[in-house]
């Protein structure tokens, strides 16, 4: 939770006008998340560690997988966790946190020319239509329109290109040093990957805004544009109930399925990434039975 509380106060820095101490700053503060990442004392935990039974990453079928108790930072699950690889359309996570800092929910945004890849999920925008900033932010996370995706970068940094620019200086800011970004969307692309420990910490960061975490679970919107007319938009998130809350999917060719999860229940709150599974829904609720049952919270 330390590190995640400095990784908002570096993006805060970021937006800053440009000072001389801007640069100590933000290496201070860097300095802080590297040494948080290691030391984390017992006292700081939710849970006490079981000594009866232990999770076995054999079982785990996905290719890589991170989960970590969201108050103490304290890992549960660490399968591949810094190997990279295809994000897919979790990389919307950090699309969404830039909009969110940049614009205000009430901005009416004009629909460019799209230019969309085969086989995108999208929200069915029109070239020339008008929709509010929040409008948008739900097409984006709830069924990961990728048309939502490209208008909004657009709007917010005038080009695709300038706005990628933007996420990969987030991440640099943020630590996250084996993820980089090619597109707003998620697309398969060299050079487009992150990792589930990367992942986890950006979607950690999304949920300490209010509106991405109100959005991304609701499991359906009834979207407008400015003239009335509607978008029927149902959340690709198969698992949201009272429990799960969140947060995002993704699936590429080559990403396979893929899942950034929030669980929260009366004694826990797991937040975790699965990259590559063959069932991300399945599996991310074994993986929650499997760390319920293996740690005692508190």
């Amino acid at each position: 939770m330390f590190k995640i509380i400095i990784g908002i106060t570096l993006i805060l820095v970021s937006l800053l006008p440009p000072i001389s101490n801007k640069e100590v700053w933000e290496y201070s503060l860097r300095e802080k998340i590297d040494e948080s990442k290691e030391v984390v004392t017992q006292a700081e935990y939710s849970f006490i560690p079981s000594e009866i039974k232990k999770i076995d990453k054999a079982s785990v079928t996905a290719k890589s997988a991170y989960f970590v108790d969201k108050k103490s930072g304290k890992i549960l699950l660490d399968k591949n966790s810094d190997i990279r690889m295809p994000a897919a359309s979790i990389s919307k996570l950090m699309t969404a946190i830039i909009v969110v800092e940049k614009l205000k929910l009430s901005e009416t945004i004009k629909v460019p020319r799209l230019k969309t890849r085969t086989g995108d999920a999208v929200m069915g925008l029109k070239a020339g239509e008008q929709l509010k900033v929040t409008e948008l932010l739900h097409g984006l996370l709830l069924v990961s329109g990728s048309d939502a995706a490209i208008t909004l970068a657009n709007y917010v940094a005038g080009s695709e290109e300038e706005f990628v620019a933007l996420m990969n200086e987030r991440a640099i800011l943020l630590g996250l040093n084996n993820t980089q970004f090619t597109n707003p969307v998620g697309w398969d692309e060299s050079g487009n990957y992150s990792t589930s420990k990367d992942l986890t910490s950006i979607a950690e960061i999304a949920l300490s805004n209010p509106t991405i975490a109100r959005i991304v679970a609701k499991k359906s919107y009834l979207a407008r544009n400015i003239t009335g007319r509607k978008y029927i938009l149902t959340n690709t998130n198969h698992l949201l109930n009272k429990n799960y809350l969140g947060i995002k999917t993704g699936t590429t060719y080559k990403a396979g399925e893929c899942l950034a999860t929030y669980y929260k229940d009366e004694n826990r709150e797991i937040i975790g990434v699965v990259l590559n599974s063959p069932n991300r829904f399945q599996e991310t609720e074994r993986i929650i039975t499997l760390i319920k049952n293996s740690y005692n919270f508190r």
